[in-house]
């Protein structure tokens, strides 16, 4: 599941020769989040809490796929990857 946001970011500068912004920011950002088989909805963070969180709702262990495969959780062509197989496994 994707959750487009908005996040303000704060003003970067911190004194007279900082290089940083003087003003916040609105940022886009994407939330990924994905349903496990009991219903449960679960944010993917980053890699260890999604693997933790697969391993503890469903007991398969996505660690040696990941590895192997390369796979990123920043990218939503690799999370499309990861629960295919994962879809696979549990079917």
């Amino acid at each position: 599941i994707k959750k487009p946001e908005k996040v303000l970011n704060a003003p970067t500068n911190t004194g007279p020769y900082s290089l940083g912004n003087n003003h916040s920011e609105l940022v886009a950002v994407d939330k990924y989040f994905w349903e496990a088989q009991d219903g449960s909805v679960f944010e993917i963070k980053n890699k260890k809490t999604l693997l933790s969180d697969v391993k503890n709702s469903s007991g398969v262990d996505l660690k040696p796929f990941f590895k192997s495969n390369k796979l990123n959780v920043k990218s939503p062509a690799h999370l499309e990857v990861v629960f295919k197989h994962l879809n696979g496994l549990i079917q």
